[in-house]
């Protein structure tokens, strides 16, 4: 894929509209990002971190649930893959408050949301938009 212009303000966080069911892969700082309707400036969006790398095959099932519901939900989402960075990684844990975190982890912006449990949790009470804080 070519990276755009229209990518490069996506990823900088400054574009006014995007169109619908894109998938953008950053090579500036390899976060994936799903835009699934328009954003309007300042609107915030859920980041997922995420490791393209394990072992355990409960954990990949548990970062494509999160990405199968942001979407069913049209809700705005950012991924940042923690294998491909380790700078990430640790961004990640500092974020969280906990040294010893693995993705998934979920954030709205900077604000820390919590894990795939707390997620799962929220998608079995249907609180998913509140657990979000989107809503």
């Amino acid at each position: 894929m070519r990276i755009t212009r229209k990518h490069q303000e996506i990823c900088a966080g400054q574009v006014s509209a995007v169109f619908m069911k894109l998938r953008f892969v950053c090579f500036y700082c390899n976060c994936f990002s799903f835009t699934p309707s328009v954003i309007p400036p300042g609107a915030m969006t859920i980041i997922v971190y995420i490791s393209s790398v394990t072992i355990k095959k409960g954990v990949k099932a548990n970062q494509d649930h999160i990405q199968t519901v942001l979407m069913a939900k049209k809700v705005p989402y950012t991924i940042i893959d923690i294998a491909t960075d380790a700078s990430k990684k640790e961004e990640m844990r500092e974020k969280c408050g906990n040294e010893t975190a693995v993705a998934p982890q979920i954030f709205n912006e900077e604000t820390y949301l919590g894990d795939y449990t707390d997620f799962h949790s929220a998608v079995e009470r249907d609180a998913v938009m509140s657990f979000l804080k989107l809503s």
